[in-house]
């Protein structure tokens, strides 16, 4: 389920670059000869894609809980598709564990995608750690009928050995077209010490 969000004010977070990349297509034209071209790679899309980029590493820090401002406005443009590969929802988490969240954030107002996402873990005080958008989503961009949302994903590998045990909901963060945008994913996880 994607999220709804609300505009806010901006928080702080590391900047962790990661890196794009665009699938091939996987016809096999002919050259000028009439002999077949050697074949190109598969295309890919959607998660596949987003998963093709090596993550970036990060480590989830405290930071101060934010307040909405008066001109939260709620939108869908968001979500947490995996962790470490599988469904985020209800994910179990070690501590001593680095799992890779990946998934994609947009502003859907603007169409624009934020130059960088904070995954931001609320319960018994709030966590972030902060990644740059810019993974193909081809997926988003056809669902969302944007083709400026083909660059809207992103992977890290977040250290949680700074995250108490216990239950946390999800939550992105981007800021894009002069706002901040927050994202409820409307997902849970829980963090355990083993």
């Amino acid at each position: 389920m994607r999220g709804t969000c609300l505009a806010l004010s901006g928080r702080a977070g590391l900047f962790i670059a990661i890196a794009a990349i665009g699938g091939c297509g996987d016809s096999t034209p002919e050259t000028d000869s009439g002999s077949p071209a050697p074949a190109a790679a598969p295309a890919t899309s959607g998660l596949a894609s987003a998963m093709a980029v090596s993550p970036v590493i990060g480590a989830f820090t405290a930071v101060s809980p934010g307040t909405p401002s008066k001109n939260a406005r709620a939108e869908d443009a968001c979500n947490v598709d995996s962790i470490d590969g599988r469904p985020a929802a209800n994910a179990d988490l070690q501590r001593t564990s680095s799992p890779v969240f990946a998934g994609w954030i947009s502003d859907s107002a603007s169409g624009t995608v934020p130059p960088r996402v904070t995954i931001i873990l609320k319960g018994q005080g709030d966590f972030a750690v902060t990644a740059s958008t810019g993974a193909v989503r081809a997926d988003v961009a056809k669902a969302r009928n944007r083709p400026s949302l083909l660059h809207s994903g992103y992977m890290v590998k977040a250290d949680l050995a700074r995250v108490p045990a216990g239950e946390y909901s999800l939550v992105l963060l981007g800021s894009a077209s002069g706002h901040d945008v927050i994202c409820d994913t409307r997902k849970q996880v829980s963090v355990h010490e083993k």
